[in-house]
C-alpha cells in the first residue's frame, strides 16, 4: 500500500493509471477491489476516445456517477461548481431525465456554461473505472439508500471522494472522504480545498481510502467478520 501512495514518488507515479496499478500490486485489496481496480490495455484507447467525446483532459474534470433523481442533488452539485469559477469540467454520468434536467437550467442556466456536461451512462465497468480514475475527484451527491456502490467503487479508484455529507455516506468513507453539505457555499468551498491540497495530502486521502475498501469492503474483510459473527452460534 505505501507503494501506491508514497508522497516521495508522487511526480513519477502522478497519472490515474499509476494509481490503478499501484492499487492493484496490494495484495490485500481482495476480489472485489481488484474488480474494479484492474484496467487492461484495450481501455486506455476507450478512456482517450471518452475524453475526446467530452473534451477533456486527465485529471482536470470532476465526475458524478448515478441516477438523474432530485435524491442525488445534482442541482446543489451544478450550482456549486458553476461557483469556482475553475477552468475544469464537470462531468455528470446518469440517467436521462429531461424534465428534472430543464428545471435545473431554468434556475441554473448551466447549458449556457462550457464546463458542465451531462453524459450518458457508461455500462463498460472497466472504462467507468478507468474514467474514475482520471478524474481529479468524484463528488458523491446522494442522500438516500444506506450503502452505495457508486461511492465504494469511487474510494478504491477516484484520487479524491467529495462526499455529501450524511449518515451513511460517512459510515462509508470513514476519515477518506472530503465532506460537504447542501448549504450554499459549502461545496464549493470542499472544492476549492482539494484544488489546494499538496500531492502529499492527497496521497494521504488515498491512502486511507484505499486501507478502508481493504478493512472493510474487500470480500475478504467481509467473510472474516461473517465468520465471526456465526462461529459462535455453530458451537
Amino acid at each position: 500500500l505505501a507503494e501506491a501512495v508514497d508522497p516521495s514518488d508522487t511526480e513519477e507515479r502522478s497519472s490515474a493509471k499509476d494509481i490503478v496499478d499501484a492499487a492493484m500490486a496490494d495484495s490485500r485489496a481482495g476480489e472485489h477491489v481488484a474488480n474494479y481496480m484492474a484496467v487492461p490495455d484495450p481501455v486506455e484507447a476507450q478512456y482517450r476516445d471518452w475524453l475526446s467525446t467530452v473534451s477533456a483532459s486527465e485529471g482536470n474534470y470532476l465526475i458524478c456517477v448515478g441516477r438523474f433523481v432530485p435524491e442525488n442533488n445534482y442541482d446543489v452539485i451544478i450550482r456549486e461548481f458553476m461557483a469556482c469559477k475553475k477552468d475544469m469540467k464537470l462531468i455528470l454520468i446518469t440517467t436521462i431525465n429531461d424534465a428534472l434536467r430543464e428545471s435545473i437550467d431554468s434556475e441554473l442556466g448551466f447549458s449556457k456554461d462550457p464546463r458542465v456536461l451531462i453524459s450518458l451512462p457508461v455500462y463498460n465497468e472497466r472504462l467507468l473505472t478507468r474514467i474514475r480514475a482520471g478524474s481529479f475527484a468524484y463528488v458523491h451527491g446522494h442522500e438516500v439508500g444506506g450503502t452505495n456502490p457508486s461511492l465504494l467503487e469511487s474510494l478504491a479508484a477516484s484520487p479524491l471522494c467529495l462526499v455529501l455529507d450524511v449518515p451513511f455516506n460517512h459510515e462509508v468513507s470513514a476519515d477518506s472522504g472530503i465532506y460537504w453539505t447542501k448549504e450554499e457555499g459549502s461545496l464549493k468551498n470542499a472544492i476549492e480545498k482539494a484544488l489546494a491540497m499538496t500531492p502529499s495530502e492527497k496521497a494521504s486521502v488515498r491512502e486511507k481510502a484505499i486501507r478502508r475498501i481493504n478493512e472493510a469492503y474487500s470480500w475478504g474483510s467481509v467473510i472474516d467478520r461473517y465468520e465471526k459473527l456465526f462461529k459462535p452460534a455453530s458451537k
